[in-house]
């Protein structure tokens, strides 16, 4: 969903000076009178030295034809290679629906050439080419020549070998992100983004509505008398996998005034089934979406009748993209979370924020 609001940004104006010439007129007479000898001539008094033309005030300064500076190309990525942005940006393969989702906030999405393979439910023109990031086609992506392509470091699968080591010495810029551990990450990654693509002001844009909206879930968040303690699933059993401490996700159920059960752990980490019906948790969310059925699969797991969760069927999907691509987006998914631990307190939320739920 577009996030449109309208915000000042400062000009530059250029002064213009102009000079008044100053024109000064003198007149002068001779007269000669008839004798034997010659007279001296009756010297002609001076005439009066006519003023000097009142200066001309210098105009009130003109204002020049609006301009919007661009501020300078970021010159290392986020991964913290040094990189060389063109100075316009026509182009972009974008290897990641967490960045085609910004792209296309920051009005950038007529500029795609390249989409990631796993951009699910996403606007991405349909007729572009989809590009595996675990396996990628390097001349499918010489081939484009994109200006810019924008690519989680998680392409590098632990190698020490850049993958795309080839495009950029075929002159492609390629810019390197990791996945953001917190909000502020996030906000770091919408920025570095704008910058690159020429969208500067959008992204400020796109910012400050996300710090309002945050700022008002997290102050109803606080208000809650109980912290409800969440497990939350990003994958199912038997192999169940989940967020502890330093992790986007973490900050999400905190900030909703629940209780992340994994708070002990730290960042993505494997849970085995012992483990989840242990902690006993009072809500379980779910973003699968590899299974038909992932809500029902949990309230019929065999063993977890007694947890609380299940007890209660205080079991939700919660949408993929709104929980597991890092950007703005997450209010959506705090929204979707906070409506089912706290429904009288967070369900007003999505019509004040003029927001359609996933």
């Amino acid at each position: 969903m577009k996030q449109n609001i309208g915000k000042h940004i400062w000009q530059r104006r250029l002064s213009t000076l102009l000079t008044a010439l100053l024109t000064l007129v003198w007149l002068a007479a001779c007269s000669t009178t008839p004798t034997t000898t010659t007279a001296a001539p009756t010297t002609t008094a001076a005439p009066t030295t006519t003023a000097a033309p009142t200066t001309t005030a210098a105009p009130t300064t003109t204002q020049a034809p609006e301009t919007q500076a661009q501020p300078a190309k970021p010159e290392v990525d986020r991964a913290g290679n040094a990189v060389q942005i063109p100075a316009e940006v026509k182009t972009i393969a974008s290897l990641g629906p967490t960045y085609t989702q910004i792209l296309d906030d920051l009005n950038s999405h007529d500029r795609l050439v390249a989409v990631s393979l796993d951009v699910n439910d996403l606007p991405a023109p349909a007729d572009i080419p989809r590009i595996d990031m675990m396996n990628i086609d390097l001349e499918q992506l010489l081939a484009l020549k994109p200006d810019v392509i924008i690519a989680s470091d998680m392409s590098f699968m632990g190698g020490d070998t850049d993958p795309m080591q080839p495009l950029k010495d075929a002159g492609i810029c390629v810019l390197y992100l990791p996945t953001p551990t917190d909000f502020d990450g996030i906000r770091e990654d919408v920025r570095f983004i704008a910058a690159a693509v020429d969208r500067v002001k959008e992204g400020e844009e796109l910012l400050e509505v996300f710090d309002e909206r945050l700022e008002r879930i997290t102050e109803l968040g606080q208000t809650l008398k109980s912290k409800p303690r969440v497990l939350f699933e990003i994958a199912s059993a038997p192999y169940i996998y989940s967020t502890g401490a330093g992790s986007y996700l973490d900050q999400m159920i905190t900030t909703i005034g629940a209780e992340n059960v994994l708070a002990d752990e730290t960042s993505w980490v494997p849970v085995t089934e012992e483990a989840a019906v242990a902690l006993n948790p009072d809500v379980i969310f779910t973003n699968v979406t590899y299974e038909p059925d992932p809500v029902g699969d949990i309230l019929k797991r065999e063993g977890w009748e007694q947890v609380t969760a299940v007890k209660k069927k205080q079991v939700a999907f919660i949408d993929n993209n709104a929980t597991s691509l890092a950007n703005t987006h997450i209010i959506e998914g705090m929204l979707a979370m906070g409506e089912v631990i706290a429904p009288e307190v967070f369900g007003p939320l999505a019509a004040e924020f003029g927001l359609d739920l996933p």
